[in-house]
């Protein structure tokens, strides 16, 4: 493990015209200032695509940067004494190999960041963002107001108008489908994710709590195989109800019982309310499609869900597209059962042998594997581990060592 973890990821989004990028030149200019960088070597590199404003000019504010849409042009640049790479316009890269890109610069211990839309104009993700996000361990979402006159809600959303793009948010953001409403409310996506054990299911719980006091009918949803809460023996059926609790069993709530992001509809058929509360979403199948389509009809969500699976790879798809549109973003974070040093940031998956003894799984096992403190722990990136060989890394950069030189 490297004397000093100091490699993550930070996401810059929001919609366009939302001052993304000047949030990402004051944080280059806080480097400067603080004599992490002279402006000149390859302690820090700045990148951008050719689509990003200033539109084909290679520059960032007053830094002169390298433009390109090649990933592969961006990682040529980096060497042992790179500490942070930028990368402006990072959601019009077309090539998948700006994920593998991003990844591997924070897994060779570099602080990385992406800088880009958070959603199309249809209000999903554009390209490879949602990925990007997934692999993120900070969110800085730049927002300001919707732009129709006399609006004060925040904007989320990007309208193509013309040849250009305005800052909408959900109440007046047309995508080409149109959501009839069925509650006069404005809808509305909160999400609650990390690693394991960083206490997501406690803030998500409390909300519901808040629900309950305010008299705000709601109905809380799980998926149908999750029952590591439900010690009582109950038959888990569809629509059914199962329970839900925190790892410390502090707190304990029944939940209707789903498999598919359809049974929700069904559900709401009989039994319509503008609030609802789904647990562990990277379970549920359809999730993605069914809460941006409801929360144009008005309905308000809490979700948690985990932003990685066991491979430190984004978890699915639904996820990580519902963390490019929701409007606020909550993120959990342990700390490393194994060092003691430093925060979790993902989680590990354990086998349990006859023996008792528990050793690390295969990186190549299925991506699904429900369990809780018997089969995960919480670690750092340092920390992580496979019982196999991983796969070959694309780029293989040198790790970034504080102490070096």
């Amino acid at each position: 493990m490297l004397p000093i973890m100091y490699g993550r990821g930070i996401a810059i989004t929001g919609p366009t015209g939302s001052g993304k990028t000047r949030q990402a030149i004051a944080e280059i200019s806080r480097a400067l200032a603080s004599r992490l960088w002279d402006g000149k070597d390859d302690t820090i590199i700045i990148a951008k695509h050719p689509r990003s404003e200033p539109v084909g000019k290679a520059e960032m504010g007053p830094y002169p940067v390298l433009q390109t849409d090649n990933p592969d042009e961006i990682a040529a640049l980096v060497t042992w004494k790179t500490r942070a790479v930028f990368i402006d316009g990072a959601d019009s890269f077309e090539s998948p190999r700006i994920v593998n890109l991003y990844r591997e610069l924070i897994m060779s211990n570099r602080l990385a960041y992406v800088i880009g839309n958070n959603l199309n104009w249809e209000a999903r993700s554009r390209n490879h963002m949602h990925k990007l996000m997934a692999l993120s361990d900070e969110f800085w979402s730049t927002t300001l107001p919707c732009i129709v006159k006399g609006c004060n809600n925040r904007a989320t959303r990007s309208q193509h108008i013309g040849d250009k793009g305005q800052r909408k948010c959900v109440e007046h953001h047309y995508p080409n489908e149109r959501f009839l409403k069925d509650f006069n409310q404005k809808g509305w996506l909160g999400m609650y994710v990390g690693s394991m054990f960083g206490d997501k299911t406690s803030e998500w719980l409390g909300a519901i709590g808040a629900a309950k006091e305010n008299g705000i009918p709601h109905h809380v949803f799980k998926y149908l195989g999750d029952r590591r809460h439900d010690g009582d023996g109950n038959a888990y059926n569809l629509f059914g109800t199962g329970n839900i609790s925190t790892n410390d069993k502090r707190g304990r709530i029944g939940a209707v019982l789903i498999e598919h992001a359809n049974h929700m509809r069904q559900y709401l058929q009989k039994h319509p309310v503008g609030d609802i509360f789904i647990d562990e979403g990277q379970f549920i199948p359809g999730l993605f499609d069914f809460v941006r389509e409801y929360v144009y009809k008005g309905y308000r969500f809490h979700i948690t869900g985990l932003l990685r699976d066991f491979r430190i790879q984004p978890f699915g798809e639904d996820i990580p597209k519902l963390l490019c549109m929701a409007d606020e973003l909550r993120v959990g974070h342990g700390f490393c059962v194994k060092c003691l040093k430093y925060r979790a940031s993902d989680s590990q998956r354990l086998l349990v042998g006859k023996d008792g003894e528990r050793t690390p799984a295969r990186y190549d096992e299925p991506i699904i594997r429900v369990g809780g403190s018997e089969a995960y722990e919480a670690r750092c990136r340092g920390c992580m581990e496979w019982s196999d060989a991983l796969p070959k890394q694309l780029y293989r950069f040198e790790p970034f060592d504080e102490l070096r030189g």
